[in-house]
């Protein structure tokens, strides 16, 4: 069967393509659509650890950080992924709408041209 998921562009921090991956700090197994490279990962690990410092007022470590990710991607990415979607999508309706309105050229303009 072929793939039909939506593919984009890689980078640093774009997502990759679907499959089953091992959480780079957890070692567990775990299907997502939302697959992070890992040096977002990394980055995004450091951030929950701030966040607790500074607001929580306690350390979290690696592996806590690592598992909150992990959460936070498979439970709440979808949500804000699909959001996204939906926005994009009605972006590129409300464009397509205005296409005649912004790329329209009048017909049979020379002769018009001429006697002017």
């Amino acid at each position: 069967m072929k793939d039909t998921m939506c593919q984009v562009p890689r980078s640093d921090f774009w997502p990759e393509t679907v499959d089953q991956r091992t959480h780079s700090q957890t070692g567990a197994k775990r299907f997502s659509m939302i697959k992070l490279k890992q040096k977002t990962e990394q980055h995004l690990i450091g951030s929950i650890q701030r966040y607790f410092d500074e607001h929580m007022d306690e350390e979290i470590g690696d592996l806590k950080a690592a598992m909150l990710l992990a959460f936070c991607v498979e439970e709440i990415g979808p949500t804000i992924y699909n959001q996204a979607i939906r926005d994009a999508q009605a972006n590129l309706q409300t464009q397509v709408e205005d296409l005649s309105g912004t790329c329209y050229e009048s017909e049979f303009g020379y002769w018009k041209k001429m006697t002017t």
